[in-house]
């Protein structure tokens, strides 16, 4: 009888200290998390190149960042060219006036000045010609979208040619695999990202604060906000360029890690209201003079200024406006 009860108090001995490390272990991971900022907006830009829209919350899943009950997220349709090439903000400046709204779960409706709405109902699965597109040197499928769309966007653009095409969820990701030198971040490692019509990366944020700077060395007549950059999250409550320097955050109940530093070209020269480039380039040259790369970084980011920062999802969850940003802090730091 008293060794099953020494064998009973020492199960639960056992089990309490179990218990115990547990939630010693749980409390330590969790004040590995510290507070560095607020979501103050969020955005999702339906179509490549066009207007983004302001959105209360949306779900962020490893390729792209999605609305709630929706088959429509961020890049998730394409203006396309001759030869499938993608349009760029670039070559049409005025594709930043089309507004594309999202309505119900599979329905798009498109609005530019001088033109009528259209709406579309997005291709289901196997409704349509399934192409592969190329983007900065990958390939990614998408669905055409028929003759009214092309033709409403050739009239708006001028651009013959013009096709709109539709990555929908059945549809394999595009992905990306390189060697990603981060330099001060001490990281390096061959790191796998999946999208779908983003240059780079499903998940871009930017801070107020790094955009207010950016103001300050520019002209009154040439100041800027973050729909020049077109991230898809903007913070406030931390410094500038506080974004630049974080491996791994939490937002939400989604999670993240630093893909890579965000390089910037003629697109952020365009007034997004207007629709009008800036052909002295003054937000480029003002970047240019003093967010470059150093010397080891080269290889990666070029020549071109850094301007946000790129992360990918490692935990899929949702986003709201409001919600407290998370940065992890290791042990080793």
């Amino acid at each position: 009888m008293n060794d099953m009860r020494t064998v009973v108090f020492a199960t639960a001995v056992a089990i309490s200290c179990s218990i115990l490390y547990l939630v010693w272990r749980k409390r330590r991971c969790m004040s590995n998390w510290k507070e560095v900022a607020i979501v103050d907006k969020l955005f999702i830009h339906p179509v490549k190149s066009c207007r983004g829209i302001s959105v209360d919350n949306f779900v962020a899943t490893e390729k792209n960042v999605m609305l709630s009950n929706s088959d429509i997220g961020d890049r998730t349709f394409m203006m396309v060219h001759e030869y499938g090439r993608f349009a760029t903000i670039r070559q049409f400046p005025q594709m930043v006036l089309i507004k594309a709204s999202i309505i119900g779960i599979n329905k798009l409706r498109l609005e530019a000045p001088g033109m009528r709405a259209f709406e579309i109902e997005i291709p289901i699965h196997g409704s349509g010609k399934v192409l592969n597109y190329k983007v900065w040197g990958t390939r990614c499928p998408g669905v055409d979208c028929g003759d009214e769309a092309a033709a409403w966007l050739a009239e708006f653009t001028g651009v013959n040619t013009a096709r709109l095409v539709f990555h929908n969820k059945q549809l394999p990701s595009r992905e990306g695999t390189k060697l990603l030198e981060f330099g001060h971040l001490g990281v390096y490692s061959e790191t796998t990202t999946k999208s779908t019509f983003q240059d780079y990366s499903p998940f871009n944020l930017v801070s107020q604060a790094s955009v207010d700077l950016l103001n300050t060395k520019l002209d009154s007549d040439h100041q800027v906000t973050e729909r020049n950059f077109r991230p898809n999250v903007l913070l406030k409550g931390c410094l500038a360029f506080a974004e630049d320097s974080w491996k791994r955050i939490k937002i939400g109940s989604a999670e993240f890690v630093f893909a890579k530093h965000c390089t910037r070209c003629h697109v952020t020269t365009v007034n997004p209201e207007t629709g009008i480039k800036d052909e002295d380039l003054n937000t480029l040259k003002t970047l240019s003079t003093f967010r470059m790369c150093k010397p080891e970084e080269r290889p990666l980011y070029g020549i071109a200024p850094k301007f946000s920062v790129d992360f990918v999802n490692i935990k899929p969850g949702e986003i709201s406006v409001g919600d407290k940003v998370y940065l992890f802090e290791d042990d080793n730091n």
